[in-house]
């Protein structure tokens, strides 16, 4: 929302529940699935002009190699240890609250 930088994610369609949402989310930026999803904060992000709840969740990832990006939405990705990511220039505000928390 606010950075170059950010994690993988998207709107949800309602009737789906958000762990459904959130998988093909990310499948359809990556073409990566997961397992063993967990959330781990929910932040309200309160804007002029609407309210925006953003989930966010840490799984493992099952088929690494297989990533491809979706350069509509993207347009490079990098893999970072905690640590790294903590210290990317220009990493959107909510995720960076999340690592200084550390909440991962």
């Amino acid at each position: 929302m606010k950075g170059s930088w950010d994690i993988v994610g998207g709107r949800i369609n309602p009737g789906l529940s958000l762990v459904t949402n959130l998988k093909r989310e990310v499948f359809e930026e990556t073409q990566l699935t997961f397992i063993d999803e967990k959330l781990i904060h929910a932040q309200d992000i309160l804007l002029e002009e609407k309210h925006v709840v953003r989930l966010t969740y840490v799984a493992q990832v099952n088929n690494e190699e297989n990533l491809v990006l979706d350069t509509s939405e993207n347009i490079n990705y990098r893999w970072l240890t905690l640590n790294e990511i903590g210290t990317q220039e220009d990493l959107d505000i909510y995720v960076k609250e999340i690592i200084n928390a550390k909440l991962i």
